[in-house]
């Protein structure tokens, strides 16, 4: 005879790991995320056809 109470003791276990690990993926990918960064004072807001606000540079 199975005692029900164990079998509920893993079945909690289980969702705990399982929360535990989706808590733990997330965090991971939004702190692996790219930062975005400010650019340099080189950089100023320009607006470029078919793409809009960038962020631009002379160069030359």
């Amino acid at each position: 005879m199975t005692n029900p109470n164990k079998t509920g003791a893993f079945a909690r276990t289980g969702r705990r790991i399982a929360a535990v690990t989706v808590i733990a993926v997330a965090s991971l990918a939004i702190i692996g995320s790219t930062a975005q960064a400010k650019p340099k004072d080189e950089y100023y807001p320009c607006w470029v056809e078919g793409h809009g606000w960038m962020h631009c540079k002379d160069v030359g």
